[in-house]
C-alpha cells in the first residue's frame, strides 16, 4: 500500500511496505481476468497462468479480508486492520466493499456478494 492507496489520504498505511490494500486487491484480480481474456487470444499459456494468480488472489483476499460483516479496507503496516468493526474510522470502507462485486471475486455462495451477471433468473 505504500504510502498512500490510489490518490486518496491515507498516509502512512504502509509507510513501511508492508500495508496491505483490500480494494487493490480487488483490483488486480479484474486486471489479471481481464488480461486473460487479451492473452487467451496471444498465449493460452500466459492466459492461464494470468487466471491461477487471480485465483490465489481471490482466494487469498476472503481469507484474509472479510471482517464477519463486510470486507475490511486495509492492513498497516503492524498487521492492525483498517475499516474493520474494531476500528473508530473507516469502518465499512465503500471501495472494498464495491470493488468485491466489481471485480467478480468476492464471495457469492454466503451472500457477502450479489453479482448482476450471477443473479438468478
Amino acid at each position: 500500500m505504500g504510502s498512500h492507496d490510489w490518490n486518496d489520504g491515507y498516509s502512512r498505511v504502509g509507510i513501511e511496505g508492508k500495508g496491505e490494500s483490500i480494494w487493490l486487491g480487488w483490483f488486480l484480480h479484474a486486471t489479471l481476468m481481464r488480461f486473460a481474456a487479451i492473452s487467451e487470444q496471444i498465449d493460452a499459456e500466459q492466459a492461464a497462468a494470468y487466471r491461477r494468480q487471480a485465483d490465489d488472489l481471490r482466494l487469498a483476499l476472503e481469507a484474509n479480508s472479510w471482517d464477519g460483516a463486510w470486507y475490511r479496507r486495509a492492513y498497516y503496516d503492524d498487521g492492525s486492520p483498517m475499516g474493520s468493526a474494531e476500528n473508530d474510522e473507516c469502518r465499512i470502507d465503500s471501495l472494498a466493499q464495491s470493488w468485491a462485486v466489481l471485480s467478480g471475486a468476492g464471495s457469492v455462495g454466503d451472500g457477502r456478494c450479489r453479482h448482476p451477471s450471477r443473479a438468478a433468473a
